[in-house]
């Protein structure tokens, strides 16, 4: 499983019968060995791909506040510009909580529509009507969550008016078991998985 012990394995004898390696090693060929790793690089760029190809050029990143929250959205941050695309802003979520409305109305923009609000009622000094608006520079948003966390924060996002904004998730959205009943809070995400996971294909 490990990266230094494929390599020493691969490096160390000749392969007389297939090895397939539960991981990755850059740069590494040998006969009779094969590499399947479940790298997080490779899944943000197929993300990526499929939002270059609906021809989505501004996004934000929503992703869990951990060592692989803060792993992922550098590797879609760093993916994303080299396809040309921009980042607008990220934002982390606390994987504990299951109130998000913090970092979401922060990512939407939503805090600053509220301040405009109280500043031009406190210059006017009259009750104003007033609906929040999110901001209108988002063609994406980029998710990182598990599927548990996402039947959470995809209905809260769509609570803070992004109903109109296309999400694309990484594979871990999915659990890998159908649960049609739990599975509706994430129905219109965006996600790449292989094929193998589901049925009729």
């Amino acid at each position: 499983l490990s990266k230094d012990n494929i390599q020493e394995l691969a490096l160390s004898t000749d392969l007389t019968i297939p090895v397939l390696a539960l991981n990755h090693v850059e740069n590494l060929a040998k006969n009779n060995l094969f590499q399947f790793g479940l790298s997080p690089i490779d899944e943000a760029k197929q993300i990526e791909y499929k939002a270059i190809s609906d021809d989505v050029k501004s996004v934000v990143i929503l992703t869990a506040e951990s060592k692989r929250g803060y792993r992922m959205a550098d590797y879609l941050t760093e993916y994303w510009q080299q396809s040309n695309g921009t980042v607008l802003e990220t934002a982390y979520y606390n994987p504990k909580a299951n109130d998000f409305s913090s970092s979401i109305k922060s990512l939407l923009n939503l805090d600053e529509s509220h301040y405009r609000y109280s500043t031009i009622k406190r210059f006017l000094s009259l009750n104003l009507k007033y609906t929040e608006r999110r901001r209108q520079d988002i063609d994406a948003i980029f998710l990182s969550a598990s599927a548990q966390k996402a039947r959470s924060l995809y209905p809260q996002l769509q609570f803070y008016r992004a109903t109109q904004v296309p999400v694309y998730a990484l594979p871990q959205i999915y659990s890998g078991e159908p649960n049609p009943s739990a599975d509706i809070d994430l129905n219109g995400i965006v996600f790449c998985d292989i094929p193998w996971v589901f049925p009729n294909l």
